[in-house]
């Protein structure tokens, strides 16, 4: 483990990493810039070339280039380690006890399913853009008031009210209807689905799609990559809404919408808010309040408090003024 860190800090500089986020410039022998972990007018945040290390004067937080990156993205220190072996090409020492063999397979599967669901990610909002069916979703949108900037930004997309579409546009990219099941994007027919016979190899053989006629709202983790999904069905049908199964990437009871959009708003008004949907988040950000995210489900849990109190100890509960909400709003104090 030390010889990765090691090898991690001789190939990346800390005042140029630093300065991806920070305008830093010359001040002696150091660099200088305002502290992005506080307010502040004059700057007193430094990085220093010579010994790797960088020291704000005005909150007294400081360390190294994993410390930065932990407290700036607020990640653990194993996931720093990895964000940092990744942009440096430092192959990662395994962790004691496990199985080094295990951990490079998990790995090049976790690897293949971003792949997966980023090729997702671009069929469901080209279809939103480009195609007639998408018609009743736009305008659903519209209706909710979210912008085509919006649309943009969040990379919201549409399933159609197809049985295979994404399936066939996939499974002509070279994944498997294995990698598709895993993935969550499809699932196994059984019996007769559609007048379609089931098992049989025939185009998307034996998958059919997970989404459908849906609005896509893409779910990201910390670091911006796609992990999952969420799909608003349009028309009747239930449910209402519909997220990707637990894989490899997503598991929903840990996982916060826009985080990764909201992170530094968090940090820098010290509070999140939380809120119930996908639209609720959307709209927020829209209109400026950026340090708002979604809680997937109504449910809050410990696992979304330990993201959050890396970010700030301010928490604004602004739930759906129902039932259910109420009831999430006490769960979510407690």
């Amino acid at each position: 483990m030390t010889s990765t860190i090691e090898a991690i800090k001789a190939k990346i500089d800390v005042v140029e990493e630093i300065g991806l986020v920070v305008a830093l410039q010359k001040s002696g022998k150091a660099f200088k810039g305002l502290c992005p972990f506080h307010n502040e007018r004059t700057p007193s945040f430094y990085v220093f070339e010579e010994s790797q290390t960088w020291h704000c004067f005005g909150c007294n937080e400081g360390g190294d280039v994993f410390t930065f990156v932990q407290k700036q993205q607020g990640l653990e220190f194993w996931d720093a380690l990895l964000y940092l072996a990744e942009k440096t090409g430092v192959p990662v020492e395994e962790q004691g006890g496990r199985d080094p063999e295990v951990e490079r397979e998990t790995s090049a599967a976790k690897e293949r399913l971003r792949k997966l669901n980023e090729d997702a990610l671009l069929w469901f909002h080209q279809m939103l853009l480009r195609s007639k069916d998408a018609a009743e979703a736009r305008a659903y949108l519209q209706s909710r008031g979210i912008s085509s900037e919006s649309v943009i930004v969040f990379g919201l997309g549409y399933a159609p009210d197809s049985w295979d579409g994404l399936s066939r546009y996939l499974l002509g990219q070279g994944y498997t209807e294995r990698e598709l099941v895993n993935g969550g994007l499809a699932r196994e027919r059984e019996g007769l689905l559609g007048g379609i016979k089931a098992g049989g190899e025939g185009v998307s053989g034996g998958v059919y799609d997970y989404f459908r006629k849906r609005i896509i709202f893409p779910i990201r983790d910390m670091r911006g990559r796609v992990i999952g999904f969420g799909g608003r069905i349009l028309g009747e049908g239930q449910p209402k809404y519909l997220n990707s199964p637990q894989t490899l990437l997503f598991e929903k009871n840990s996982v916060l919408y826009a985080l990764d959009m909201a992170r530094d708003a968090i940090k820098l008004a010290k509070q999140v808010i939380i809120v119930e949907g996908y639209v609720d988040a959307v709209i927020a950000h829209q209109y400026g309040t950026k340090q708002t995210v979604a809680c997937i489900g109504s449910a809050i849990t410990e696992k979304h408090i330990a993201q959050i109190k890396k970010l700030t100890k301010q928490v604004t509960l602004a739930l759906d003024p129902d039932a259910a909400g109420a009831s999430a709003t006490e769960h979510g104090i407690q």
